[in-house]
């Protein structure tokens, strides 16, 4: 295993007798590994989802398996273009180099920044083609504290975002209030299943 390892590092790196990393020796193909492998760790997410079922506190909907049914469809075609040297972006047939569609890590050390960095709100967000985006923003304007907790919770559990920060969301939808009362309701059970269905429903319809 750990032979595999340095033979894959020889083969994308120039290394010096120390097992330093001097620079890039095949930058594209590391890209295009490193994209691929990408999206397979997704498509192989949905098809746990969809096969094993969700967890045990998630309460599924058809809208809600027809919508992991369409990501699946969508990696689908991606990892084929993928494996055809081509790396369309979201539905559509537009192409860009490997390079800039997969972040390689910079030649040199990078400083590691003290404390936790808050990453904007849409590196947040699951496969989306703009549509879930627009509609949180609908859904969000004028929410504060509770109703704003409220709303990215659910949007957490149906899968359309991961957990964002308090300043990631308050950077994207405005004043959402003050972040003891957002943080009460975002990290604890406060809801009733009456308001997370309702809230499930208002983000879900069409």
């Amino acid at each position: 295993m750990v032979d595999g390892i340095y033979k894959q590092n020889y083969e994308y790196y120039n290394i010096d007798e120390n097992g330093f990393i001097l620079g890039y020796k095949d930058q594209k193909g590391l890209a295009e590994k490193e994209y691929l492998t990408e999206l397979l760790c997704k498509w192989r997410k949905i098809n746990r989802w969809l096969n094993d079922g969700a967890s045990q506190y998630e309460r599924v909907t058809f809208a809600m398996i027809e919508e992991k049914e369409k990501e699946r469809a969508t990696l689908y075609r991606q990892i084929e273009n993928a494996l055809n040297g081509k790396f369309a972006i979201n539905n559509n047939q537009e192409s860009l180099p490997i390079e800039k569609l997969f972040r390689l890590p910079n030649k040199q050390k990078s400083v590691q920044k003290q404390g936790r960095q808050s990453k904007p709100f849409k590196k947040c967000l699951q496969n989306d083609d703009g549509f879930r985006l627009q509609r949180l923003h609908a859904v969000m304007k004028g929410k504060k504290g509770k109703e704003a907790a409220l709303t990215i919770k659910v949007a957490i559990q149906i899968g359309w975002i991961t957990k964002p920060t308090f300043k990631a969301v308050e950077d994207e939808f405005g004043d959402i209030g003050n972040r003891s009362n957002y943080n009460k309701y975002i990290n604890e059970d406060r809801f009733t299943n009456d308001e997370i269905d309702g809230m499930k429903n208002t983000l879900l319809s069409n």
